[in-house]
């Protein structure tokens, strides 16, 4: 969870703290990658595989 959110932040999400919580903020720093990648594979805010593939993948 600490990896996903230093991603988010990496990415501009600053309002997202590496605390190792899937907390409110981290499930909108997750919704809003969703938004601007235009992803759609998984339901908005869930780590899913579509959206892990795409923030980890750098696309």
């Amino acid at each position: 969870m600490t990896r996903l959110q230093q991603l988010l932040f990496g990415q501009g999400f600053t309002y997202v703290t590496a605390t190792g919580t899937y907390d409110r903020a981290t499930r909108r720093g997750v919704a809003q990658l969703q938004s601007d990648r235009g992803l759609s594979g998984d339901p908005e805010g869930v780590y899913g595989p579509d959206t892990r593939a795409s923030l980890e993948g750098g696309t």
